[in-house]
């Protein structure tokens, strides 16, 4: 269910049914929340696509700069849109999540 906050079995279901996760805000500072996430699901067989503005690679992947730049190969399997943004800037991204669930059916969109 869109936009609804899912119990703890729905959340391991989307897990398991989704193998390929944005992470909106990857830092390439190994000590920051959002690389160690990335790291551990790299660990897990997820494949990451990393979204930062301004770097080129970060844990061997190439970086976009925001969502809607990912190529189209690899925007239809996004399953998972893991953010690690300020509050102030989760409005542009959400409409990018928004535009990507409109064409593509996912990712379905959930908050914790």
């Amino acid at each position: 269910m869109a936009g609804a906050k899912l119990a703890r079995e729905e959340i391991e279901d989307i897990l398991r049914e989704n193998k390929t996760v944005a992470i909106v805000g990857l830092s390439r500072n190994p000590e920051k929340p959002s690389y160690r996430v990335a790291k551990y699901l790299q660990k897990h067989g997820y494949s990451i696509i990393p979204i930062h503005p301004t770097a080129n690679k970060i844990l061997g992947q190439k970086v976009y700069p925001t969502l809607l730049d990912v190529p189209e190969e690899k925007l239809k399997n996004i399953g998972i849109v893991d953010i690690f943004r300020p509050s102030k800037d989760i409005p542009p991204i959400g409409d990018q999540v928004m535009q990507l669930a409109k064409q593509y059916g996912k990712p379905r969109v959930i908050w914790m």
